[in-house]
């Protein structure tokens, strides 16, 4: 049965606060939409492995987690989905929870661990004005 999904910038608004996503690099995008069939595959099988490692993490620290997809773009309407997940963590580097994601994320230093997965923190302002342009967006359109 088909799954749908929310934008991440609608799960921050729902829940009107910053929110935490994991996500592939940009250049899985590209080489996903411009590059030959095996890059194509070999990009979506490294994000599928990383995702994978993730929710076997996040199951056993018990972190709610749900699969989304990046922020709305009134231009996109139809993308496939790269294995980005909202985490369900506060943005609080004091919590427990938030360390031991930004451990499994990132090095000690901040720089990434995965190559092409990062995690990022999308402000709830930036959820916002999202939903306003989107809709700016498609009134133009329509």
């Amino acid at each position: 049965m088909p799954r749908i999904l929310k934008y991440i910038d609608e799960i921050s608004r729902r829940l009107s606060r910053d929110v935490l996503i994991g996500m592939p690099d940009e250049n899985i995008f590209r080489t996903y939409m411009f590059g030959s069939t095996k890059a194509q595959k070999k990009a979506m099988v490294r994000c599928m492995e990383t995702h994978r490692r993730a929710v076997k993490f996040l199951k056993r620290e018990g972190i709610s987690w749900e699969d989304c997809f990046g922020i709305e773009q009134s231009n996109f309407l139809i993308r496939p989905w790269f294995g980005e997940m909202f985490i369900d963590i506060p943005n609080d580097p004091q919590d427990i929870k938030y360390k031991k994601v930004c451990s499994f994320f990132e090095n000690k230093d901040g720089s990434p661990k995965f190559r092409h997965y990062h995690i990022f923190i999308l402000p709830y302002e930036v959820a916002v004005s999202n939903r306003d342009r989107c809709e700016r967006n498609r009134d133009i359109r329509e």
